[in-house]
């Protein structure tokens, strides 16, 4: 397989986010960015349970049924 080299600017922030992303120090800049486009381009839709999940939580989202992370963590500490 012939591979090609294209020279590409990439801003500072956005090089720290893709080291964050290597699977392993080694990973090369390409690896990670082929990875998450084959993420982004998945193309199997969701199922149908999930679709309804994903409602469900808008909905209570909505209504207000949720808590923060800072009544969670009082929880956890007072248990």
């Amino acid at each position: 397989m012939s591979t090609a080299s294209l020279l590409v600017e990439i801003n500072p922030k956005v090089r720290d986010r893709l080291d964050h992303l290597k699977l392993h120090p080694e990973e090369s800049y390409s690896d990670v960015i082929d990875r998450i486009a084959c993420i982004a381009l998945e193309e199997e839709p969701l199922n149908q349970e999930t679709q309804d999940k994903i409602a469900e939580a808008l909905d209570d989202l909505k209504e207000g049924r949720y808590l923060t992370s800072q009544e969670i963590r009082m929880m956890l500490e007072s248990s």
